[in-house]
């Protein structure tokens, strides 16, 4: 039955089938895979943080991110030592923030524990900040060749696919399952003998086609079946069932709020207040905000935001979204202009020459971009 209930597990036909893939996966990577800076060095750390930048971001949006983040900070003890300020703002706009952190972290632990070295032991990888075990199986595979499982969202869904495997897979049982799968994977392609092309580093090669895979053939909504090389060993599509794999999970509901967000100048700077040292956007500047509930005047708004602040003029900016996870964000933004800056509680004034090095949060660079005019801010 092609889709009963049970899970696939690994079946006497499976080490041939398995046998099969691999092959095939390499023989296609080979001629199509894309030309990413982290793809031409077997650095552990260049491989490390391309890895965390990727995870739920795609590609072209990291690649200026990594470029800039090589040049400037080429290494652990350059990581190690990098202000949080700095380091805030090299992430900005990346987004989930707490990966940004862990690195540092991470590169402290390699100072302390490795000194200074990319341990190679997956369990030493695994045991550094912000890593878990898709990070750890990627590194040990792309960086040092070893034949460790690496599963992400590209390479559940292939292995979902081609094994038909039912539930979640970020279920504990469905994972297990697909985590060593991908183990017999990358052993077959340790022990690989043969290939259209000859293959180096054959386990790291593995753990790029898979993820390649997914990423431009074995799509989420509309997979090219008819390019993909693994067609005749699919389990879905032999079974006219690729839409029916992975599983689909259920979201919650998405929250929607309205905020009204002020640029406050006494034309020579901006308020600004920093965030908590915890939570979201943790240490990033944002502009003054209060949500809008019922019909308030703006002046009542920012009397809100800013308490026993003197206003001389508020005029309207414009109007734009935001989205972090499933919070959505609708926010009006006004231009309110004052006398005196100085002495404002919570808030400080920042001239312009500041916004170019503080880390600011998506949604005040928005508004500050819309504020300009002539492509400079009105302060």
């Amino acid at each position: 039955m092609p889709f009963s209930k049970r899970k696939s597990g690994l079946s006497v036909k499976a080490p041939a089938r398995l046998r099969r893939i691999v092959p095939a996966l390499l023989d296609w990577f080979q001629t199509h895979a894309r030309d990413l800076p982290w793809r031409r060095t077997n650095d552990p750390y260049a491989i490390w943080i391309s890895e965390i930048m990727l995870q739920q971001t795609q590609v072209a949006t990291v690649l200026p991110y990594y470029e800039r983040w090589m040049q400037e900070v080429p290494s652990v003890q350059a990581l190690a030592g990098l202000p949080e300020e700095r380091l805030l703002k090299l992430w900005e706009g990346l987004g989930y923030y707490a990966r940004a952190r862990n690195l540092r972290k991470a590169a402290l632990q390699i100072l302390e524990k490795h000194d200074g070295a990319f341990p190679r032991n997956y369990e030493e990888v695994l045991a550094l900040a912000g890593i878990g075990p898709y990070t750890a199986g990627a590194v040990c595979s792309i960086a040092f060749d070893q034949p460790v499982p690496a599963v992400d969202g590209n390479v559940a869904r292939v292995l979902s696919r081609v094994f038909m495997l039912h539930g979640d897979y970020r279920a504990s049982g469905t994972s297990e399952e697909l985590f060593a799968l991908a183990g017999e994977l990358a052993k077959c392609a340790a022990g690989l003998k043969r290939c259209a092309k000859p293959v180096d580093r054959p386990c790291g090669k593995l753990t790029e086609s898979l993820m390649e895979l997914g990423a431009l053939v074995c799509a989420p909504s509309v997979p090219d079946c008819p390019s993909c090389p693994l067609g005749a060993l699919c389990g879905a599509r032999q079974h006219n069932a690729v839409s029916r794999f992975p599983a689909k999970r259920s979201r919650p509901a998405a929250t929607r709020h309205r905020l009204a967000v002020f640029v406050v100048t006494d034309g020579d700077g901006v308020l600004l207040r920093q965030r908590p040292a915890s939570g979201p956007n943790a240490g990033f500047w944002e502009l003054p905000s209060v949500e809008i509930t019922g019909q308030r005047g703006e002046r009542r708004l920012l009397a809100q935001a800013v308490p026993g602040l003197a206003v001389s003029r508020v005029t309207t900016l414009g109007t734009g979204s935001h989205a972090i996870m499933n919070r959505r964000v609708a926010f009006q933004s006004y231009l309110a202009r004052v006398r005196r800056l100085d002495r404002v509680k919570d808030f400080k004034k920042c001239p312009r020459s500041s916004l170019e090095k503080l880390p600011l949060s998506t949604m005040t660079r928005k508004v500050l971009k819309g504020a300009t005019h002539d492509g400079r801010p009105p302060f």
